[in-house]
């Protein structure tokens, strides 16, 4: 397990128009949740998570106390990688 904070604004926004992206398109939803992405940001004093299940396809967190929970595509995950990837984080296997 590893973790990558990610600095750069256009980064950033491109992972967040990813994820926005892969929940808007999102179906064939399964139930294994073994999730191997997440996401932990802050904005205005709260932080949120979301923990990512590629393989289901589904997505939980919370932000500030309020839970969340839904579908995503798969449409994000090559990009998730290649920045993991590239701050040396290893991947897991599918």
């Amino acid at each position: 397990m590893g973790k990558a904070v990610i600095s750069d604004s256009g980064v950033r926004r491109r992972l967040l128009r990813a994820l926005y992206s892969g929940v808007a398109y999102s179906h064939n939803v399964g139930m294994c949740f073994m999730p191997r992405h997440g996401i932990r940001a802050s904005y205005k004093g709260e932080t949120g998570e979301l923990l990512i299940c590629f393989q289901c396809l589904n997505i939980r967190g919370s932000f500030g106390d309020q839970e969340l929970s839904g579908s995503i595509s798969r449409a994000p995950e090559k990009l998730f990688n290649r920045i993991l990837a590239d701050a040396h984080v290893p991947l897991s296997k599918n």
